[in-house]
């Protein structure tokens, strides 16, 4: 080339282009090698980002440890299953965040399979609610290992934990639904061969009352008999109903709840002195009647009373109380026996769940109590402390004045 003159370009110039193309050169070098960084950056932000959102729409709760147990990860579905944040989780220890027994389960997997485990069906208590809640879930525990030039490091411990508490619930239902269907036709050949005596004893104390002395002390005692024999019939036939569901609406009558607890009193009161049991009435006056089944309403206090006897090997006191108030019939039954522990409160009314000895209980007195009160459109509380008693707070609608004064008439 030559310069803008048209002389020739000499050796100065030469050597100065020669210097100022080698800087050139190396700005252009650094400058695509800039670019080939900012590529890479920007695609390992990419990647980064992208197995952020993997771990964020998981669906299960995951978290990851550091070798001291400390908390360095803590995803989504997390915050929402254990009611605590991310910024609240991280940096946390974690001992600090959960039970005992769920750290202790951790540990144990982590110690005796150092490859990974599954922890199925452990009890995890929520700690960021107002309301602690136990739900049942399985726990994936897997070594979180990277690479490096001698082979692989193990740096923590990822946690993966499911909710199941929902699919627990539904397998035992169904097997409740097994049990009550062999129930079912367990009732059906029972009913056969105990209405058949009970035929016979009702057959015979109507005879015996033919004729009998109405002031003769004998007599109330057929009587009742004669009585407890009906109920008896209809208990049993009533086990029949058990596994399917009723509409016996339209067979309720007035029925005064004063009457039906002095009945089922009376029925145990031999009982309840054997087991130095002192029986406390404070029954409202007059008439308090309820629209229901006599029969069933007399299942719902004898199983009451039973328990609360049961729940006093050694003797105390037992109170019954019913009032009136806001339209609805309210009763109490009340004991100073043992107590049933928190952790079982919520499950009482569950088939086949109990706390006695076995061979003691079957566990469907209370279950059975519940459905004949919700049968009532009534409902039913439990008040325990452990050592000190248990209450039982029964309430029904009240029936409407004319039916209960035509019940006071007959």
């Amino acid at each position: 080339g030559h310069k803008n003159t048209g002389e020739p370009l000499n050796s100065e110039d030469t050597g100065l282009l020669a210097a100022v193309a080698g800087q050139i050169a190396t700005a252009l070098e650094n400058a695509r090698l800039y670019r080939q960084l900012h590529v890479k950056a920007h695609e390992l932000d990419r990647m980064r980002a992208f197995n952020e959102n993997i771990l964020q729409s998981l669906a299960d709760g995951l978290l990851v440890v550091d070798l001291n147990d400390q908390i360095v990860r803590w995803n989504t579905a997390l915050e929402q299953l254990y009611g605590l944040t991310r910024l609240e989780a991280v940096g946390q220890r974690l001992q600090d965040l959960f039970d005992p027994p769920f750290v202790e389960a951790i540990r144990a997997a982590r110690r005796d399979t150092p490859a990974g485990a599954t922890l199925s069906r452990i009890p995890l208590i929520a700690r960021g609610q107002t309301s602690s809640e136990t739900m049942i879930v399985n726990a994936a525990v897997v070594p979180l290992r990277t690479a490096e030039d001698e082979g692989t490091a193990t740096v923590g411990t990822i946690v993966i934990i499911e909710d199941v508490t929902r699919r627990v619930q539904l397998e035992e239902q169904l097997q409740i639904s097994e049990k009550m269907a062999s129930i079912g036709v367990l009732a059906a050949g029972v009913a056969h061969e105990v209405n058949t005596p009970l035929t016979g004893i009702s057959s015979f104390t109507q005879m015996l009352l033919e004729g009998a002395d109405p002031e003769d002390p004998r007599t109330r005692l057929l009587q009742k008999i004669e009585r407890q024999t009906f109920r008896a019939a209809k208990i049993v036939n009533g086990l029949l109903n058990l596994s399917r569901p009723q509409s016996a609406g339209s067979e309720f009558a007035p029925v005064d709840i004063n009457t039906v607890i002095n009945d089922v009193l009376a029925l145990l009161e031999h009982q309840l002195q054997l087991h130095h049991v002192k029986v406390r009435r404070e029954l409202t006056d007059g008439s308090v009647t309820v629209l229901g089944l006599e029969h069933k309403l007399q299942q719902v206090f004898l199983n009451l009373l039973l328990n609360a006897r049961d729940a006093m090997p050694k003797g105390g006191w037992l109170s019954v109380a019913t009032r009136v108030q806001d339209g609805k019939v309210a009763v109490e039954v009340a004991d100073t026996g043992s107590g049933i522990p928190s952790e079982y409160l919520a499950r009482i009314y569950d088939p086949f769940f109990t706390t006695k000895a076995m061979g003691q209980g079957t566990g469907l007195g209370l279950s059975i109590t519940y459905g004949i009160v919700r049968e009532h459109d009534g409902s039913i509380d439990c008040e325990s402390v452990v050592g000190q008693g248990t209450r039982f707070i029964l309430e029904f609608p009240s029936a409407p004045v004319e039916l209960s004064a035509r019940a006071a008439q007959q």
